[in-house]
């Protein structure tokens, strides 16, 4: 907790200070210092730009290993503040016993957890090469258990697969998730980006019922600690910033 609230503090703050802050070379002897103002001319927006981006994200749901892809669109000012709109949908999750409707068996079923929102960021020194940045994503979405099989029918001496996904119980949640880049400029139209942070998922209200090794009723609760995780993140980024 301590290491997401660092990431958040830098993460929040530091795009706003960049955004505000002039870089002088040297510091007026003169008393009569001028005063400035977030919109003077020395602060003013010189460069509008954007770009979207596809991301691929390494993260833990419920202990387990899983993977999320999605994309990023953002409008870029000054080659360095960006703000704009992200979505990530997770494969590989994990699976779960879920209780028949009879309650005398076990149903497996699969998870998937999705989420939506808003991004901002800053890139220190956008015009080197390699460069740093932090970022930070506010979105909402939920976490699924559905069911996932498939059956064949006779299709004109071929047989055809078909799937049939029945959703059986979600939740909505909402996530947080700061993070610390490193980007790498490929191209005046390219980017490829690493970042490392923690994703803050909160409570949820999905629980379900299962049958325990001893044919006993249980209970699941997807609490806080079982969806929020460290992550990893590599992401292709196409716009325009020279």
């Amino acid at each position: 907790m301590k290491i997401f609230l660092l990431l958040l503090l830098l993460a929040l703050g530091t795009p706003f200070v960049m955004f505000s802050q002039k870089s002088d070379s040297s510091v007026s002897q003169n008393s009569n210092t001028e005063y400035k103002t977030l919109f003077s001319n020395n602060n003013s927006i010189t460069k509008i730009s954007g770009f979207g981006a596809f991301s691929f994200n390494l993260l833990s749901l419920d202990g387990k290993v899983a993977g999320a892809a999605g994309f990023d669109g953002a409008v870029l000012l000054n080659r360095s503040f960006y703000v704009g709109f992200y979505g990530r949908g997770s494969f590989g999750s994990p699976e779960y016993d879920f209780l028949s409707s009879d309650s005398t068996s076990n149903i497996e079923k699969a998870s998937t957890f999705f989420h939506t929102g808003l991004i901002v960021g800053v890139n220190f020194a956008a015009d080197k090469p390699i460069h740093f940045g932090f970022s930070t994503k506010f979105g909402g979405g939920a976490i699924l258990l559905y069911d996932h099989y498939d059956y064949y029918q006779s299709c004109n001496s071929y047989n055809c697969k078909y799937y049939n996904d029945d959703v059986y119980v979600s939740s909505p949640v909402f996530v947080i998730t700061p993070q610390i880049d490193v980007e790498m400029n490929l191209t005046n139209w390219m980017k490829f980006k690493v970042g490392l942070g923690y994703q803050w998922v909160s409570n949820s209200e999905l629980s379900y019922n299962y049958l325990n090794s001893s044919n006993k009723i249980e209970s699941n609760v997807f609490e806080t600690g079982k969806l929020s995780s460290p992550t990893a993140e590599i992401s292709f980024i196409f716009g325009w910033f020279k």
